[in-house]
């Protein structure tokens, strides 16, 4: 719970403060990768908790869309990465797909409104996403310099074997 109120304080604080109003695009729906399982995702929890501080939230997940839709069919769905990041003020990456790893940042920053990612996954290489001009946050990454702060590193990646966290 503690990582999900992070994630929720970085998008807001990425946001001026505020999401009232703020496009905020979405990476994921499911708990895990290679599952369209979604009930208790920490990926949707944090959307919608978002949602109900008035963002604009649009979720793509590669499997999880339809039963995402099924339970929270409030939220705006998007069919592929680029129509979730389409005018959006902040991205996070909520679910670590494949996918989401081979996104080309380059070419993304063109659909964005902020090029500001939050990876609460830290499964993107925030060198290559800052090289193309992106503010990269990562959990356990200090927001400055990048740097890894390995005992929430250690933390999260002993939690992940456990259960699923955000």
């Amino acid at each position: 719970m503690a990582q999900r109120k992070l994630v929720i304080d970085r998008a807001v604080e990425a946001s001026g403060g505020s999401v009232l109003n703020r496009r905020i695009g979405v990476l994921g729906a499911a708990f895990k990768p290679l599952t369209d399982d979604v009930p208790d995702s920490p990926a949707l929890n944090v959307a919608a908790a978002l949602h109900l501080r008035g963002a604009r939230v649009v979720i793509v997940d590669p499997e999880a869309t339809g039963t995402a839709q099924r339970m929270f069919p409030t939220l705006a769905y998007a069919d592929s990465v680029e129509e979730a990041a389409a005018g959006a003020d902040v991205l996070l990456v909520l679910t670590e797909w494949a996918q989401f790893r081979q996104i080309y940042p380059v070419a993304l920053v063109d659909f964005v409104s902020m090029p500001v990612i939050i990876d609460a996954r830290n499964c993107l290489d925030a060198a290559t996403w800052r090289d193309a001009g992106w503010r990269y946050s990562g959990l356990g990454v200090t927001p400055a310099d990048g740097a890894t702060a390995a005992p929430v590193a250690r933390e999260s990646a002993a939690l992940s074997r456990l259960a699923p966290t955000m």
